[in-house]
């Protein structure tokens, strides 16, 4: 095996693939589960969940979603989306997502997860 310095430009690409592959991948996972959560609120949203439903159809086909929408279907998911309340295979699917480890209990995929998001929050604020 040798060092990276010698590695190839297309050896180079073909990992670059092999991650936006793998990238993609998690993220179809993540949208199948939000689509999934949707489906189980079914009966207890009534009218939200037709709108809903519709905005996720719009957004799949490249609608770019305003706040005001994006705030107004996320108080839909507020329980929901809590890491307490994610199976272990959502938890991989994020770790592998933020590039994190995916070995360990799922208490500790959990605290990572959460050290990574309020370091993202916390450059995003200091960017703003």
């Amino acid at each position: 095996m040798l060092p990276s310095t010698f590695e190839s430009e297309s050896k180079k690409e073909e990992k670059q693939k092999k991650k936006m592959a793998a990238k993609l991948e998690i993220a179809k996972f993540l949208q199948e589960t939000m689509t999934e959560m949707a489906r189980r609120n079914l009966a207890k949203l009534g009218d939200a969940s037709s709108q809903l439903s519709s905005y996720v159809k719009q957004v799949q086909t490249g609608h770019r979603p305003s706040t005001k929408e994006i705030v107004g279907f996320s108080k839909l998911f507020e329980d929901q989306l809590a890491l307490e309340h994610l199976d272990r295979p959502q938890l991989v699917a994020l770790c592998k997502l933020l590039e994190l480890q995916t070995f360990g209990t799922n208490n500790l995929l959990r605290f990572q997860l959460l050290m990574t998001l309020k370091s993202i929050k916390a450059d995003d604020e200091v960017r703003a």
